[in-house]
């Protein structure tokens, strides 16, 4: 009987240390799932840790899900009373951490039905190329043209969609970025880019734009090109928890950028734009709570397509597809404000939150669905 006794013990206290490592461990699990997934090669990682055959043994276990071949960043089809458009966009896919990968984007329209008014036509190619190693500097680049028009209120009023109450003006743009960011500590990312950019504008064919005493409605535009040869982008992610890339469901993630454009390194605009956004995510049992913030403002003189739009910003509107706009909706007046004569303003604020319900998830091109609920708020502003 002292025998048996003897063994139970050795295995409770056994049992207590392995539990006290483990939960003393989880940090570093956690840590090790962020950095995996922060390769971009996994759709989801999970660690699981077991006891081993030997005396003192742990057998560690790795289930990995791999991405798929092509990953979908954004679809666009819609049809409004100005044009029917459509447009796709993807992200840059690693076949290895030591493989570049490439995506891109295309965008088309019909004539919008606005005096002026252009088919819209634009496509995008991104790249990117090995990270070896953690703190490895790893290159990315980016091409863009762009042609297409943005539509101004020449008549009628700011609830007014009737696009024979707009003018068109076109624009047409043509540029591109290289950059290089490490990945530090497996949970933070930090990037730096250079950017230069030729936008040729055309102003309003037909009735002059209506102004404001407060503001002008259309931005002035340059008829001359005007470069951004200067571009600061910094990308913080951390992440408490493995947050999952796709549908995540706990983490937390933060992303910072700064980006400026000065007539000392050749352009013709003199701005800075900064853009803080935040996400947090917790589970209530199979169900997911998200809050969502963001805060942008906007200094000096910036062309219109780098200040914030409307549609960027409230999810009842069409959002911009590779920096185009295709309604003339305006935005609705819940509050009873001036929200409905604002598109393109220099300063932004947004705060949602979100609960979402899983509604299937499975392997494959599609891989879920959720049901979203949730009130948001957000805010423009002029100088």
């Amino acid at each position: 009987m002292r025998g048996c006794t003897r063994p139970n013990r050795g295995r409770a206290a056994r049992a207590g240390t392995f539990g006290r490592e483990r939960s003393r461990d989880r940090p570093r699990v956690e840590t090790g799932a962020c950095g995996l997934l922060s390769l971009g090669l996994f759709l989801d990682v999970k660690f699981s840790l077991a006891k081993g055959c030997t005396r003192g043994g742990a057998v560690l276990t790795v289930t990995i899900e791999e991405r798929g071949s092509i990953i979908i960043n954004a679809l666009h089809f819609g049809t409004s009373e100005a044009t029917t458009y459509g447009a796709v966009s993807t992200s840059p896919r690693r076949t290895s951490s030591a493989a570049g990968g490439v995506g891109g984007g295309f965008v088309a329209s019909t004539r919008p039905h606005v005096d002026g008014a252009e088919p819209a036509r634009a496509f995008s190619l991104r790249a990117a190329g090995p990270v070896w190693s953690e703190g490895t500097l790893g290159p990315y680049g980016s091409f863009l043209y762009s042609n297409g028009s943005e539509f101004y209120r020449a008549s009628g009023g700011d609830d007014d969609s009737n696009p024979r109450d707009f003018v068109a003006a076109n624009t047409r743009r043509v540029g591109g970025t290289l950059g290089v960011g490490p990945i530090c500590r497996r949970a933070i990312r930090v990037t730096a880019e250079a950017a230069t950019q030729a936008s040729m504008p055309g102003c309003p064919s037909a009735a002059p734009v209506r102004t404001r005493a407060s503001r002008v409605v259309a931005h002035p535009l340059r008829s001359a090109s005007g470069t951004e040869p200067a571009r600061l982008y910094r990308r913080q992610c951390r992440c408490r928890h493995p947050l999952r890339p796709v549908l995540p469901s706990h983490g937390t993630r933060t992303s910072v950028s700064l980006q400026t454009a000065l007539p000392l390194l050749g352009s013709q605009y003199a701005f800075a734009k900064g853009v803080v956004q935040s996400s947090w995510y917790h589970p209530v049992g199979r169900h997911v709570i998200g809050i969502h913030g963001l805060a942008g403002a906007v200094f000096g003189d910036a062309p219109y397509f780098e200040q914030f739009f409307v549609g960027d910003l409230n999810f009842l509107l069409p959002p911009r597809a590779l920096g185009l706009n295709f309604s003339t909706l305006p935005c609705g007046n819940f509050l009873g404000t001036s929200v409905a004569a604002h598109r393109y303003d220099a300063f932004a604020a947004r705060l949602v939150v979100e609960y979402a319900v899983p509604m299937w998830r499975r392997r494959g091109f599609v891989y879920g669905g959720d049901r979203l609920r949730g009130p948001g708020a957000f805010a423009l502003a002029s100088g």
